[in-house]
């Protein structure tokens, strides 16, 4: 069956402190005849407390209500997905030669399964009752780096980095997996490099 997506989305370049960012979509892609409406929501907003030193978040929010999802063979499920992130930031520029930025984001997605599905020969899906998980994932990302330029095309990088992921065979609540995730610590690492250009 045809399916029909929408699309909107509003920049506002910076006025005064403030620049701001955001859009809506809808869907209502999926299998089978009794489809509903999909949606999702972004709003970024960046404050600048000088030209050089800035702070943003980002929200988003997707509800899927038909996520297809390819199992093995010719099996597919589809599930009635939820995905929430939040993402943060700072971006600080130090005079002429040094950067100082800091990255996060969490994320959080739950998937109970909807109905399993079997394509025929001819690709046309058949409902099955195929055994199929639900399933729900908590990821966190997060990273300071600083960098100093020692002359032109030669820098030095100051990095520090954790991350970590946790995925589950059941769907829990987006209230609980978003939460979660800034617990996760599965890799930590301090990475220091130099970039040098070499006269001739």
């Amino acid at each position: 069956p045809s399916n029909m997506n929408l699309y909107w989305e509003r920049f506002r370049p910076r006025k005064g402190h403030w620049e701001l960012y955001g859009n809506l979509a809808a869907n209502n892609g999926g299998i089978g005849d009794n489809r509903q409406w999909g949606w999702s929501a972004n709003f970024n907003p960046t404050y600048y407390f000088t030209d050089a030193f800035s702070v943003y978040t980002n929200f988003y929010y997707e509800a899927i209500p038909h996520w297809i999802i390819w199992q093995h063979d010719n099996l597919i499920g589809t599930f009635n997905g939820e995905i929430g992130e939040f993402d943060a930031g700072v971006n600080w520029t130090i005079g002429d030669k040094q950067e100082f930025r800091v990255k996060m984001q969490a994320l959080g997605v739950s998937a109970p399964l909807r109905q399993a599905w079997r394509a025929a020969p001819d690709g046309t899906p058949i409902a099955t009752n195929d055994p199929i998980d639900d399933f729900s994932l908590s990821n966190f990302g997060f990273q300071i780096r600083y960098r100093y330029e020692l002359k032109p095309l030669s820098d030095l990088y100051v990095v520090y980095a954790r991350g970590g992921f946790r995925d589950h065979d059941f769907a829990d609540d987006l209230g609980n997996l978003l939460p979660d995730a800034f617990s996760l610590r599965d890799d930590e690492q301090i990475l220091v490099k130099l970039s040098y250009r070499f006269e001739k």
